[in-house]
């Protein structure tokens, strides 16, 4: 008889600290742009175009990234950012909580190759 186990979903807080160690780990000068709590709601504070993605990170090379709770979805004006950085040559990535691996194996020194952005949720991959 098969047991069927039930995973505890992970929090997009939970999921930020989990790649904010990779980052750490890794040697990435890292930054990550939180909202806060204001009589408005939760808000980011910020001139120019709405939805710039979560985080900016540099070592080798330089990555931008958006984080999302495995059901989490981008609004519009992070799609357009990722789209805006990718025609740039920017590397750039959706990510979820289900993607840790392959985020620790993109974070790590040993990482050669560089993805551009294609559409959400994919990434394609040149060889660099």
């Amino acid at each position: 008889m098969q047991r069927r186990i039930d995973l505890i979903p992970v929090t997009e807080k939970d999921f930020s600290k989990q790649v904010e160690d990779l980052l750490n780990l890794f040697g990435w000068r890292w930054c990550h742009f939180r909202p806060a709590r204001t009589k408005k709601g939760w808000r980011t504070a910020l001139s120019g175009y709405p939805g710039f993605l979560d985080y900016i990170a540099a070592r080798d090379r330089l990555i931008i990234f958006e984080l999302k709770s495995e059901n989490g979805k981008i609004i519009k004006d992070q799609q357009e950012w990722l789209d805006a950085l990718a025609a740039c040559g920017q590397e750039v990535y959706l990510w979820k909580p289900g993607d840790i691996e392959r985020i620790a194996e993109i974070l790590s020194p040993q990482h050669s190759e560089v993805a551009r952005w294609d559409r959400p949720g994919e990434a394609v991959m040149d060889k660099g």
